[in-house]
């Protein structure tokens, strides 16, 4: 036998024996379900959080903006660094967003785990969807690049036209 159809054998008999091994639990789906159910949403949310949301929210917003703008008036300023700056810019802005609405989020509104980790794989989902074709598009371009099909002085033929 491959070695991959021993691991598929053995694997199958440990869940399958992991299985029957385990004590069958009578319990009501109503008490799972009263157990189990969510916090109020006013657990979570207050005037008191909602005025310290916006004023983290604020005060990221003008840190942000002067920073960037510091960041602006010395890439004008300096010819030698001024691409690398510029560069840095919108990866400065996007970590600062990125502080504060984790800020907010953990020490101000301070959900449950399970409900940030509910949300992130909602997130992750929906974003690896929206980028399925940059992705596609990325990768092929890698391909491409390191493959080297055609070479320099080549002739191809496409739809009946010979281009050299």
């Amino acid at each position: 036998m491959k070695k991959s159809k021993v691991f598929f054998t053995v694997t199958c008999i440990l869940c399958l024996s992991s299985l029957i091994a385990w004590p069958q639990e009578t319990t009501n789906i109503g008490e799972q379900l009263k157990d189990s159910s969510p916090p109020p949403i006013t657990e979570f949310i207050s005037i008191g959080k909602i005025f310290w949301s916006i004023v983290v929210f604020l005060v990221s917003y003008f840190v942000i903006r002067i920073v960037s703008r510091i960041i602006s008036f010395f890439s004008e300023k300096s010819a030698k660094y001024r691409i690398t700056l510029k560069g840095i810019l919108p990866v400065f802005q996007i970590f600062g967003w990125i502080v504060a609405i984790t800020f907010i989020i953990r020490q101000i509104i301070n959900p449950p785990f399970e409900t940030i980790l509910a949300v992130a794989a909602s997130l992750g989902f929906a974003v690896g969807f929206a980028s399925q074709d940059i992705l596609k598009n990325i990768f092929g371009g890698v391909v491409i690049i390191f493959d080297r099909t055609f070479q320099v002085g080549d002739k191809i033929e496409v739809g009946g036209i010979t281009v050299k």
